[in-house]
């Protein structure tokens, strides 16, 4: 398994078992968020989500000429 996909599936295990936890969906409820639907939270969502992401703002960005130090 490549090292992005065992990031992906870690982070993916750390967020939906915080999301599963009480407190923690009181706590994101009462600071008026939302809490991700089940469909929404599986490793390949995310991987889905972050690279339609990096497609997304590309092209603003380097069109904006930001560059990193």
């Amino acid at each position: 398994m490549s090292t992005a996909r065992t990031i992906n599936f870690r982070l993916n295990g750390a967020l939906v078992t915080v999301l599963n936890t009480p407190v923690m969906r009181e706590r994101l409820e009462n600071l008026g968020g939302d809490v991700v639907a089940p469909e929404r939270r599986s490793p390949e969502y995310l991987g889905q989500f972050i690279a339609d992401e990096l497609k997304k703002w590309e092209a603003p960005i380097k069109a904006s000429g930001i560059q990193l130090e």
